[in-house]
This record gives C-alpha cells, structure tokens and sequence, in this order.
C-alpha cells in the first residue's frame, strides 16, 4: 500500500467512526424525547382525570348550595331557630349621626 491509500483508508475509518457515534447519539436523543413525550401523555391523562373529578366534586357543591338557599329550606331554618314573620317594618333615619362613648 502506498501512503496515499494509507491516508484514504484512515480517513474512510474516522468517517465512519464518527458517522456510527453521531447514529448513536442521535438514537439516544431519539429515545429520550419519546419516552419524555409519553411520560407528559401520562401526566396529562392524570391531571385530565383529576379535572374530571373535581368537576363532579363541584358540581356536588353546586347542588349543596342550591338547596340550602332555596325557601324551603330558609323557611324550615328560620322556625327552628324561632323566627316569626313581622306584620310591620319600621325603618329609621340615619341623617343624623349618633357616637357612643364607651366608658
């Protein structure tokens, strides 16, 4: 062989050689951005589920609230406590104003 092939033949094997590490690199930078994008996928599947059931959870409240506001169950409340209703309301002028001295 003479020095010029000497010179191909190595320039042929650090070609390829840095061609097989930079495939190798690039199938591990494959790799991790797959299993990064499915570990996001489950992540997103649970906080979707979470979402859900908090929804549910609210729409539970919602309901809760609504029926301890409706005059039913006000009314029912209001006798338990006592409460009679008033024949007649008489209100009070606040023009002047009054202070109290606490002593």
């Amino acid at each position: 062989m003479n020095a010029q092939t000497k010179i191909n033949t190595s320039r042929i094997v650090l070609l390829n050689t840095v061609s097989f590490c930079l495939v190798i690199v690039m199938g591990v930078g494959y790799i991790a951005q797959i299993n990064r994008s499915a570990s996001h996928g489950f992540e997103m599947k649970a906080l979707e589920e979470r979402i859900a059931a908090l929804n549910v959870e609210n729409e539970g409240l919602e309901f809760a609230v609504a029926e301890h506001q409706s005059v039913d169950t006000v009314t029912r409340k209001l006798k338990m406590l006592g409460m009679v209703p008033v024949d007649q309301i008489a209100y009070t002028s606040g023009a002047t104003s009054s202070v109290a001295i606490n002593r």
